[in-house]
């Protein structure tokens, strides 16, 4: 059983999973130590961690998980390597699973359960602050054992994780590699390329809409950080660039050639493929999402959240979509879906224009 957990890198990541772990797994003891004393101090007052996670502590650990930055991976595994006890699970949350997996398997004594992680969760500001308890809820949770791992650990964390929320998938290092390159890594690269594109005509940022700031968002991430993520990954992300080029070469000449059909089919194939993207949250499978026009003013968002929440109707997500001059703004809220018709007309009945999208 799992009953102390060592965090070792306290960022959004590393931040989060113990904010997730205190609040869901009040029986468990979680720990956790930085570079930066006062980053350890802070994690304590935010309740991401019970306490400091010393070396004699780290040998008491069940789980150790590295919530590093890959380029420190290799000195933090020559630092508890020896620390650790067998029968340990230790575990990371890399974006890149076959260095790192190499990594643990030179380094790390064969009585030691190593169980590679990643989890499908961030954002695009970084550190302690940006730290979210509710991060991995519903986002997929990747764990690449180790061949021949035995099934009572993987087990273990596997249970563990899902206390938190997350929806773990089990695959090799090369296979997860592989994929998120195509859905992490690439749309990375997309997203930096849009905004670069942009930048020899800075004032067309202006006229931006909300697809825009919506398709750029991971350009504000850390570019130390993704340097690192991509050349780890460099095979697999080349062959995914390999096959975007391909892919707008052939809209460069549908448009060139003037083939209408070729680029209808194009388009409907991204849209019928976008409108399955949130089915893969089982718990949004069944949610409906409506728009509502709020004034521009304190306590607003509060008011609609009462409104809904004392007709028993939980909000899933709530967007803020856009800010108009006239000082009103729009707000996407996902509700379940059996409650929808009643949220819209209960916030028309108050005086806020609202109405359902479309599934």
């Amino acid at each position: 059983m799992i009953h102390k957990i060592g965090i070792i890198g306290l960022g959004v990541i590393g931040a989060s999973l113990g904010m997730a772990l205190r609040s869901c797994c009040p029986e468990i003891i979680v720990a956790g130590r930085d570079l930066d004393g006062e980053i350890v101090t802070r994690a304590i007052e935010l309740g991401a961690l019970d306490l400091p996670l010393d070396d004699q502590l780290l040998a008491e650990c069940d789980l150790v998980i590295m919530a590093t930055p890959l380029q420190a991976m290799a000195e933090t595994i020559k630092q508890i390597k020896d620390h650790i006890k067998p029968g340990a699970i230790i575990s990371d949350v890399g974006s890149v699973k076959s260095w790192v997996m190499q990594l643990l398997e030179e380094n790390i004594p064969a009585a030691i359960h190593i169980i590679g992680g990643h989890p499908m969760a961030g954002s695009e500001k970084s550190g302690l602050q940006a730290a979210d308890k509710f991060l991995l809820q519903n986002a997929a949770y990747i764990l690449t054992p180790r061949p021949g791992t035995a099934e009572k650990p993987l087990q273990e964390l596997t249970e563990l994780l899902k206390t938190i929320g997350a929806r773990v998938v089990i695959m090799n290092a090369r296979e997860h590699d592989q994929a998120v390159a195509r859905v992490s890594h690439l749309p990375h690269l997309m997203s930096a390329a849009l905004v670069n594109n942009l930048a020899a005509k800075p004032e067309f940022l202006a006229l931006a809409g909300g697809g825009l700031r919506d398709s750029t968002r991971t350009a504000a991430s850390d570019p130390d950080l993704w340097q690192d993520i991509l050349m780890l990954n460099r095979d697999a992300v080349i062959e995914e660039l390999e096959s975007m080029l391909q892919i707008l070469i052939d809209v460069q000449l549908a448009l060139q050639y003037k083939d209408g059909e070729m680029l209808h089919r194009y388009l409907q194939t991204a849209c019928t493929t976008r409108k399955n993207v949130p089915s893969l949250r089982p718990c949004l499978e069944d949610a409906r999402d409506l728009i509502a026009i709020i004034p521009d003013q304190p306590g607003v968002i509060g008011i609609i959240g009462t409104l809904l929440g004392h007709a028993d109707i939980n909000i899933q997500i709530l967007q803020l979509l856009n800010v108009r001059d006239e000082d009103e703004g729009s707000i996407k809220i996902t509700v379940p879906g059996e409650k929808a018709f009643a949220a819209c007309e209960l916030l028309k009945k108050q005086g806020f224009q609202s109405w359902l999208l479309e599934k």
